[in-house]
């Protein structure tokens, strides 16, 4: 039994930051839209309609101390599921710098990473680890939740 649980795939989906990528399970994505925003200084950049809800948008770049340039306009996004506490935060987006890719991913192809720049990252990226020789972050959700729970977006 725990070999069958061993090789079950995963649908993950990777998420391209400016210079890094996130991966998450695929069932966490609501959505990959180009939506219009007009972008705020901060980590949080603003707010989108989205089906008619009104979602909160999250630079993880800036967030962890990067200036990047975010332009008014249409930008991509990820929407995602909150997961933490959904009837307070159900969607929640974050800024995209590429297309997502999704793939199956198997838990061996997973390994813990060394490299330099998962050493010096930072926190709310969560784990790094490397898929297919690229360096990707797996967040902690709840912690990442916790923290944009306690940035003001009003």
């Amino acid at each position: 039994m725990s070999d069958t649980i061993n090789q079950a795939k995963i649908l993950g989906i990777r998420l391209p930051l400016h210079d890094k990528t996130l991966l998450l399970p695929y069932s966490m994505v609501a959505e990959v839209s180009s939506l219009s925003l007009r972008a705020q200084a901060g980590a949080f950049i603003g707010t989108v309609e989205w089906r008619g809800v009104h979602v909160p948008v999250f630079s993880l770049e800036r967030a962890c101390g990067q200036s990047v340039e975010i332009l008014s306009g249409r930008v991509r996004l990820a929407v995602l599921y909150g997961v933490t506490d959904p009837s307070k935060r159900p969607y929640y987006a974050l800024m995209l710098a590429g297309m997502p890719h999704t793939e199956s991913i198997m838990p061996t192809q997973l390994t813990t990473s060394d490299r330099p720049e998962s050493l010096e990252a930072c926190a709310l990226l969560g784990t790094p680890a490397l898929l297919g020789g690229e360096q990707v972050f797996m967040p902690n959700i709840q912690e990442l939740e916790a923290w944009m729970g306690s940035i003001k977006t009003h």
